[in-house]
């Protein structure tokens, strides 16, 4: 099983979420977290829940899921700046260097600590639209 995280914007949240659920409901159920970000008012976190066909599926369920203005991003990474859940500063990577000269804690999560992996074992590389919260 797999999913394509999203955030479902809280402007439209009704909206977004039913036509994710009609445009999914064929793939499997709709898991749904709602929560508080940033302060503002309710948001909702999830995604269909589906088998994993392939990478090209993938790719097309994440576009159908930005379609309808969800903002997703990929979790199937453990790369900090692939996932599209945040942007990593300068001042962020340089403090890393600072207080881990030698990359010993999570080495290679910051892409630009360590270089990816040619094999292709940092995940899907996925194009996403990114948490915009």
């Amino acid at each position: 099983m797999s999913y394509a995280l999203g955030l479902f914007p809280p402007h439209d949240l009704i909206g977004s979420i039913e036509r994710v659920w009609r445009r999914f409901q064929s793939l499997g159920p709709l898991c749904l977290e709602m929560k508080r970000m940033d302060g503002r008012g309710v948001m909702a976190q999830g995604s269909p829940v589906f088998n994993f066909v392939s990478n090209e599926h993938m790719i097309q369920v994440i576009r159908e899921m930005e379609a309808e203005g969800v903002h997703v991003r990929n979790s199937h990474t453990y790369l900090i700046e692939a996932s599209g859940f945040k942007t990593v500063e300068p001042e962020e990577q340089a403090f890393k260097q600072r207080m881990d000269p030698y990359n010993l804690l999570n080495p290679g999560k910051l892409s630009t600590a360590s270089p990816r992996d040619p094999a292709g074992k940092a995940g899907l590389d996925l194009e996403v639209t990114g948490w915009k919260a």
